[in-house]
């Protein structure tokens, strides 16, 4: 507006300038009656009026088009609002607001989603790559990572607890919003309205926006940094083991603990009587302690007290039907009854572990598999057993009998050719695996 008032005080100068003196009218003629103008003055006015207009026009013409892409409306809170226009390059600069708790003031950064190119502006589309929002030491921090420059509006409501981002003619593409265990935010919820993407972040009490942009270090990476002095850093490892140790119940697990390695210490000794006392007496106590159980179990096994090792084993399958361990432990006692087809049963009734994780299950399988004639079957298992550790002396034993019962007496002697260099048998298998090598031609 300036400048057209500059060009019409020019243009009232002029008019002074070239303005004649005035003549005494000749006789007869008053002052007012109608005078000759001059042509030139004119001319001149009519030059100077289409200029003003061309001026005007191209004011107007650069007020319309220069601004570029009118920013969307925000549904910000009733109160003054501080509006940042900034441009979504790697270079822009960060918007970045400390509201008091008692501030009534939104503030809303805007981000043109423009790109120059000869011929014009263009707008771009862009889509969501990735999203990682993260917490540490106070503060939280939304990482956005877009495909394109985008046109973002982010919009703030403290008192309300609130903040609203609006990516225009952006595509979600799938990536969640995942909360950390710890953070800022409360609740995020997502909404597309006419291919623009809106997140709402709720925030938790005394949450205080730090900074909001465009990472300048990084290319299409939106990056929204909240700050929250009241958030309690998650407890480490060993404070939660120290306030587990302090409470009755954590008090009681490290004396039932200290109770377990007492009696796995007295197996060093040979003093297995010893140890099934104390683990009986710890299993009577904890019956939830199911490494006690376990081991109570196989000490009684090994000692021949089948019955009551069926006994723990029941009571520890009816608290945890699923478990692998018991499971295999009750399919041990249908073997040494000489329920071979029961105890396959058994250990077909839950899903097989990795054979890496649990070799003995795998082995034990060979050998019921085995005993029921089903040599094919448990030859493959021992050959798969093999390629884990190939100096298993039992393993190589187990495949000679398969491979023999199959009339494959080449492949069998080489097995058991294996299976004594491995040296690790006990004296009688020693022998017997000897006998077999000698019968075999070996």
């Amino acid at each position: 507006m300036s400048l057209i008032n500059q060009l019409l005080k020019d243009l009232e100068k002029r008019r002074a300038e070239n303005k004649p003196d005035q003549e005494v009218p000749p006789p007869g003629l008053s002052s007012s009656d109608d005078m000759p103008q001059s042509t030139p003055h004119l001319k001149r006015n009519i030059i100077l009026l289409v200029l003003l207009i061309l001026a005007l026009s191209v004011i107007i013409y650069f007020q319309f088009f220069y601004t570029g892409k009118a920013p969307t409306a925000v549904n910000a809170p009733k109160a003054s609002v501080n509006i940042t226009r900034t441009t979504a390059t790697p270079s822009a600069t960060t918007t970045k607001t400390t509201p008091t708790e008692a501030s009534e003031t939104a503030s809303v950064t805007v981000t043109p989603a423009i790109q120059e190119q000869e011929g014009g502006i263009i707008a771009k589309e862009a889509s969501i790559d990735s999203i990682k929002i993260s917490h540490e030491d106070k503060n939280t921090t939304v990482s956005i990572q877009l495909s394109d420059k985008a046109h973002y509006q982010l919009s703030t409501d403290l008192p309300n607890h609130l903040i609203k981002l609006i990516l225009d003619n952006t595509d979600q593409n799938g990536q969640p919003f995942v909360l950390p265990k710890t953070s800022a935010i409360d609740k995020i919820t997502t909404e597309s309205t006419h291919n623009d993407l809106t997140v709402t972040f709720a925030l938790k009490d005394k949450t205080t926006v730090d900074s909001a942009g465009f990472d300048a270090t990084k290319t299409n990476m939106l990056v929204l940094s909240l700050h929250n002095a009241k958030i309690a850093p998650p407890p480490s490892k060993e404070e939660i083991s120290i306030q587990a140790a302090n409470t009755p119940e954590g008090q009681a697990k490290a004396a039932a603990k200290n109770t377990y390695d007492k009696a796995v210490n007295l197996l060093s000794t040979d003093n297995i009587d010893k140890s099934v006392q104390q683990l009986t007496t710890l299993v009577a106590g904890h019956p939830d302690y199911l490494k006690a159980r376990l081991a109570l179990i196989k000490l009684l096994i090994k000692q021949n007290h089948l019955a009551r090792a069926r006994q723990y084993i029941n009571t520890g399958l009816a608290q945890t039907p699923d478990n692998s361990a018991l499971v295999v432990l009750q399919a041990r006692l249908y073997f040494l009854r000489g329920h071979n087809a029961a105890a396959l049963t058994t250990l077909q009734n839950i899903p097989p572990p990795p054979i890496q994780d649990n070799p003995e299950y795998y082995a034990f399988t060979a050998a019921l598999q085995q005993r029921l004639g089903h040599v094919a079957i448990a030859a493959q298992l021992y050959q798969q057993l093999l390629e884990l550790d190939a100096n298993n002396a039992k393993w190589w034993l187990g495949l000679a009998i398969a491979y023999e019962t199959a009339e494959k007496n080449n492949a069998a002697l080489a097995a058991y050719q294996r299976a004594l260099a491995a040296g690790n048998l006990n004296p009688n298998l020693q022998a017997y695996v000897a006998s077999k090598v000698s019968e075999l031609g070996g």
